[in-house]
């Protein structure tokens, strides 16, 4: 199986393909939901977590723009992230959306 079989998953309902850490809104501290539009998806915080961690949320729209299939990241409101990424899953935009919000968590605490 492919790299990014194994990371994504295929197109079949497949068991051992990665889910997103948490699934079910509100179980996390951010919520991607697809949207019709010029934006693919929003990404939307806790009003609370978008305040107290407002660098590391204003780090995850710039790592998130950076991401590969990502054409553009807006950050839209405090609490509020707009993506375009054409063609691309709900769930590579939550595995993508979460891999960002790892890595501005450690540049957060290695800065």
């Amino acid at each position: 199986m492919s790299f990014l079989r194994r990371l994504f998953g295929s197109r079949g309902d497949d068991e051992s393909a990665p889910k997103p850490a948490w699934s079910e809104p509100g179980q996390g501290p951010f919520d991607v939901e697809k949207i019709p539009g010029e934006w693919h998806f929003q990404v939307t915080f806790d009003d609370v977590i978008a305040h107290e961690e407002e660098d590391r949320v204003a780090a995850f729209v710039e790592l998130l723009d950076a991401e590969d299939g990502v054409q553009q990241a807006a950050h839209e409101d405090r609490e509020v992230i707009l993506i375009k990424a054409r063609g691309m899953s709900l769930l590579k935009a939550q595995l993508t959306a979460e891999r960002a919000w790892d890595a501005a968590d450690r540049a957060a605490n290695t800065g």
